[in-house]
């Protein structure tokens, strides 16, 4: 019984203030496991971006993966290589 009663005081502890926090030592490997869009192939300046115009890696340097409705349809300013980074400037 005094099991129980130790391990039910501790769910408000572990169950935490319901605010995510990103610690110190979780910042690099966020980085590195994170996501980006990148262009699928080489893009000149005023083409339209399609779905098939973009492809999504790593590391997430640039714009995330859920953005990806707001780049679909914009018009590059600057041509694009394969694998270059999507950035608000380009776009």
């Amino acid at each position: 019984m005094r099991k129980l009663v130790r391990d039910l005081r501790r769910v408000k502890v572990a169950m935490g203030d319901g605010e995510k926090k990103i610690y110190p030592s979780e910042v690099n490997p966020i980085t590195k496991m994170g996501k980006k869009l990148v262009a699928s192939h080489d893009l000149k300046a005023g083409h339209t971006l399609t779905a098939e115009d973009i492809a999504v890696k790593s590391p997430s340097d640039g714009i995330p993966p859920y953005e990806l409705d707001n780049v679909i349809g914009k018009v590059l300013t600057k041509d694009l290589l394969e694998d270059d980074n999507f950035l608000l400037s380009r776009i």
